[in-house]
């Protein structure tokens, strides 16, 4: 497939997206502000779908509207996470990218084994403490909301540093997300268009996943020449 036609699916791909989001919004009777968010984030994912560093600038601001919403939901994690956490690690993101920039993007490296063991482990730990507290708090989604949320932590801890791994992990993330806006969907039917779009969400981490590797591999070899 060429960059051109997988440009052109993803376009056609997030008009309809936009459009399916726009007519569930209505039909559900749902408040504007609450899907503002997700208008945005369509174009959000489809610029970081090719590694766009200025994505992350619009994300930062975005992820402020995200926790509105996802407190009113009582998704108690992924607010946090989205306010405290989201919005200031993006605009580091981009801050770093920008330092070591490769076209619109940056130079991305591969994590070491005891990186990788130590990250798990760090994901393990926080995992528990966040289940146990968001037991306490009532939540209704303590396993899926905690899991999200801290997948959600992990793909920009990972992105922050150039991780060609990171892509990984936001498709294992994008599928827990579709798990749980089901389980959302299921009790309050206006949240299918966070369903909606967790879906368009996946198809665009996949692409991410594709093309970030072809750039690392591009950058690998542009290394390898230089030292030929």
């Amino acid at each position: 497939m060429t960059k051109m036609t997988q440009k052109t699916i993803r376009t056609v791909i997030i008009v309809i997206t936009f459009f399916a989001i726009a007519i569930a919004g209505i039909i559900s009777k749902q408040d504007f502000f609450r899907i503002l968010p997700l208008f945005i984030s369509l174009f959000v994912v489809y610029f970081q779908a090719d590694a766009n560093r200025y994505a992350y600038l619009v994300g930062a601001f975005n992820a402020l509207l995200y926790g509105v919403v996802y407190f009113s939901l009582g998704l108690y994690a992924l607010a946090a996470n989205a306010v405290l956490f989201s919005t200031p690690i993006q605009i580091m993101i981009f801050v770093r990218w920008q330092k070591r920039a490769y076209e619109r993007s940056t130079i991305m490296r591969k994590m070491s084994i005891k990186t990788r063991l130590i990250y798990l482990a760090i994901f393990v730990a926080a995992w528990i403490a966040v289940f146990i507290a968001l037991t306490y708090a009532g939540s209704q989604y303590e396993i899926l909301d905690n899991t999200a949320s801290l997948l959600s932590a992990l793909v920009l801890i990972l992105t922050l540093f150039a991780y060609v791994e990171y892509p990984l992990v936001w498709v294992i993330n994008s599928i827990v997300n579709i798990i749980l806006n089901i389980q959302v969907t299921m009790v309050e039917p206006g949240h299918v268009t966070y369903l909606i779009y967790s879906i368009y969400n996946l198809y665009c981490s996949s692409t991410t996943f594709v093309n970030v590797n072809r750039l690392y591999k591009k950058q690998q070899k542009g290394i390898e020449n230089t030292l030929e």
